[in-house]
C-alpha cells in the first residue's frame, strides 16, 4: 500500500486506523473519484501542453534535476469510443513513490483538498478490484454530502505501478534507472 498508514483491525474487525483524519486531495477521473494521500503529493503544475491530450499511457517528462515518469490514467482506462473524446488535461499532479521515483497523473481539474475522517476508510471489496479495468486502488471511502454520497478510490501506487509497467517495486525501480 503506498502511502497510506497500516490499518489495523479492530475487535469488531473493521479497519480502523490509528489516526481520527487523513489529509487527501481528491479529483474525477472516468466518472469516478480518486484520491490520493496529501504526504504522496510533491506538487500539482500546468500539465505541459505536449501531455495535456496525449494518449500515451506512459511518458516521461524531464522536470529541474528528475524525470517524471508520467502515467496516464485516462488514456488506460478509455474504452474505444472513450478514446476519441479524450478530455485535455491541464494540470499534472506529481507524486512521489515509496521507492523516490517521481510519477505524474495528468488531471482534468485541480484537485480538492478534502481531510477524509479516517472512520470513512474501507478495504475495497475483492470482487469490485476484480471487475476494474485498472486495479488502482485497495481501499474506498464514501462521504455524506448533503443528500447525496461521494464514493473515492483512494490511488494505491504501488499496486498501479505494477500494472502500468508490469513490475514490482524491485523492476519499476530498475526500469527507471534507480538501483537499490
Amino acid at each position: 500500500m503506498t502511502s497510506f498508514p497500516a490499518l489495523k483491525p479492530n475487535a469488531s474487525r473493521s479497519p480502523l486506523p490509528p489516526w481520527e483524519h487523513l489529509p487527501i486531495l481528491a479529483f474525477p477521473l472516468r466518472g469516478q473519484v480518486m484520491a490520493v494521500p496529501l504526504a504522496a503529493v510533491v506538487k500539482l503544475v500546468n500539465c505541459p501542453v505536449s501531455l495535456q491530450t496525449d494518449e500515451n499511457e506512459v511518458g516521461l517528462l524531464p522536470w529541474g534535476d528528475h524525470q517524471i515518469t508520467v502515467l496516464n490514467l485516462y488514456t488506460r482506462l478509455a474504452t474505444s469510443s472513450e478514446a476519441a473524446t479524450s478530455p485535455r488535461r491541464p494540470f499534472l499532479l506529481i507524486l512521489q513513490a515509496p521507492h523516490q521515483d517521481l510519477y505524474g497523473i495528468p488531471v482534468t481539474e485541480p484537485p480538492a483538498l478534502l481531510n477524509l475522517p479516517a472512520s470513512s476508510i474501507r478495504p475495497l471489496p475483492q470482487a469490485y478490484r476484480q471487475a476494474m479495468p485498472l486495479p488502482l486502488a485497495s481501499y474506498v471511502a464514501v462521504l455524506p454530502r448533503g443528500e447525496i454520497s461521494v464514493t473515492l478510490l483512494l490511488l494505491d501506487l504501488s499496486l498501479l505501478l505494477h500494472h502500468f509497467l508490469g513490475a514490482g517495486q524491485d523492476q519499476v525501480a530498475l526500469v527507471s534507472g534507480k538501483h537499490h
